[in-house]
């Protein structure tokens, strides 16, 4: 398909009078485009999807909960912290727990009482844990196990509480890994969420629409979701639930921990449409033994995101999954609420190595270090700009300055655009090590293993891995006369940080850290000097 193809297909699909209208308003950084016609909050979403009845939304294990069912429990729950617990307008109700229908009651019912959700991961330690309840200041908590408990009891109703919500209020604080060692609650609203929904509701007419897929054909079966995307990442909450309450597709979720043959198992029963996962799950689900005997003939997508996804596992999921027309591949960030961009299906084809083009709904530019902005072909700062960027992050004025230039978004990572204007990422600004789909700051690493006595210095870098993507490597250096080993050094950072961020390997060296003329710890130099070693140790 052509870009001109692309570009007039887009303008009437958003243009005056289309099905899905932009209209253009000055927003606080300047002029940003949103949907005309729109939800102005996720309670109204959510009233929405209740007029679906008793068309199936949420399955897990033999819970099953209908569209109606669902919306009269976040109901019920949004009277009970109004009343009960007498939560107000912008009060911050901390939730952590595994995937769960009764984590989402709990989140939807705050956010529908006018608070706001805090979203933690369920995987941090104690200390990781305390730091954000006090950070967001959070008055209530929901937590694993009482959590089932507590909103078990929670009944249905057909009311909501007396209480106005605004569309540029915030839905969801989400804590992403920080650069200065501790994580920062990045701001997603009601307005960025609901407008992200339809930016992926106009990915999807625009595809069909460039295919020639008119949906003729007779009435098609319910969409279904696999979610194993974590509900504390924007690909759970807000791509996959948010998204599937505006579609009417029934989501189901696996129960414990990831298991290729539980997703497959999965597929099958339950007449999976659509799965998404970072490449980890992906390389998993594909390298599996059972997907031999498993009829996967209902999957019509898969998509990845999380970290690019690998050419080799991109590949065999095309051979394997048998839905290569539909596999896709994408950009986002916590901080634009989900996809910046999306590349599927004939174009992923065609461009195997991009992400796709922007959404109508981002303006996005390539940046060099100086603040030139680039032409296509050169490598530089990926920077956004759009009504699905975050307004910020939760009481940091100084991360938000540095974050922000002229109402662009920074995002730390480096790309190009080509002729066409499709992105091609080529590394990471920000110091980052993604593992297994989980954002792992080697910051904050240091910090825990700098706390031992014994180190005089240590750099935490990523290593390529088929598997995870990437793993977490360290190199140490002991002060004069000190002595430990990796395995103290491990359980070290085990105490103070999630299991994830745990080094795979820790080399302690005896030669001083390499560094560039400016005095820092040449990382690329150390990857090219003790990868095969590491690499080598397992």
């Amino acid at each position: 398909m052509s870009t001109a193809d692309i570009e007039s297909t887009v303008a009437r699909l958003t243009g005056p009078g289309g099905p899905l209208e932009l209209e253009t308003v000055e927003g606080p950084a300047g002029p940003v485009r949103r949907f005309a016609r729109r939800e102005g909050s996720i309670r109204e979403l959510i009233d929405r999807s209740a007029k679906r009845g008793d068309a199936e939304f949420l399955v897990q294990g033999g819970r099953r909960l209908t569209f109606e069912q669902f919306a009269g429990l976040v109901r019920g729950a949004s009277l009970m912290m109004a009343g009960q617990l007498g939560l107000r307008r912008g009060d911050r109700v901390a939730v952590v727990g595994a995937n769960s229908i009764d984590w989402l009651v709990a989140v939807f019912g705050a956010v529908c009482a006018g608070g706001v959700a805090v979203v933690l991961n369920d995987h941090w330690t104690a200390d990781e844990l305390a730091f954000a309840v006090e950070d967001s200041g959070a008055r209530f908590h929901f937590a694993d196990p009482a959590l089932a408990e507590q909103i078990g009891a929670v009944e249905s109703s057909a009311e909501w509480p007396a209480v106005t919500i605004d569309e540029t209020d915030p839905f969801v604080i989400m804590y992403t890994s920080g650069t200065t060692g501790r994580p920062k609650g990045c701001i997603t609203t009601h307005q960025g969420t609901l407008a992200q929904v339809r930016s992926v509701i106009l990915k999807a007419v625009l595809d069909r629409e460039l295919t020639g897929d008119s949906g003729a054909g007779g009435p098609r079966r319910q969409p279904a979701l696999l979610a194993t995307s974590p509900l504390f990442h924007v690909s759970g909450l807000h791509a996959a639930i948010c998204l599937s309450l505006a579609t009417g597709t029934k989501v189901v979720f696996p129960t414990g921990r990831f298991d290729p043959a539980e997703v497959l198992r999965l597929i099958e029963e339950e007449r999976i449409t659509a799965w998404g996962g970072v490449p980890t799950m992906i390389h998993r689900v594909v390298d599996c033994p059972d997907i031999e005997r498993r009829d996967l003939t209902s999957l019509e997508s898969v998509v990845s995101g999380g970290a690019p996804l690998p050419p080799d596992v991109l590949a065999r999921a095309q051979k394997t999954l048998g839905v290569k027309a539909s596999l896709g591949n994408g950009y986002g960030l916590t901080e634009t609420h989900g996809a910046v961009t999306m590349n599927a299906g004939r174009s992923l084809v065609e461009r195997p190595t991009s992400v796709g083009r922007p959404s109508p709904l981002v303006d996005l530019r390539i940046v060099a270090e100086d603040g030139v902005v680039l032409p296509a072909g050169e490598v530089g700062e990926i920077q956004v700009r759009g009504v699905i960027v975050t307004p910020g992050y939760w009481n940091r004025p100084a991360d938000n300055a540095a974050a922000f230039t002229d109402g662009w978004f920074r995002t730390g990572d480096a790309g190009w655009l080509d002729g066409d204007g499709f992105l091609h990422l080529a590394d990471r600004l920000k110091d980052m090590i993604i593992r297994g789909g989980e954002n792992v700051y080697s910051v904050e690493v240091e910090d825990a293993l700098g706390s031992a006595t014994e180190i005089d210095e240590c750099a935490v870098f990523g290593l390529p891995d088929a598997d995870l993507g990437e793993r977490v490597a360290a190199v140490v250096v002991l002060v004069p006369g000190a002595s430990t080993d990796e395995a103290e050094l491990r359980a070290l950072v085990g105490r103070q940080l999630a299991r994830y961020k745990i080094p795979d390997r820790i080399l302690v060296s005896d030669e001083p850290l390499p560094r560039n003329a400016t005095g820092k710890i040449d990382k690329a130099e150390l990857r090219a000097r003790y990868r095969a070693v590491l690499a080598g140790g397992g």
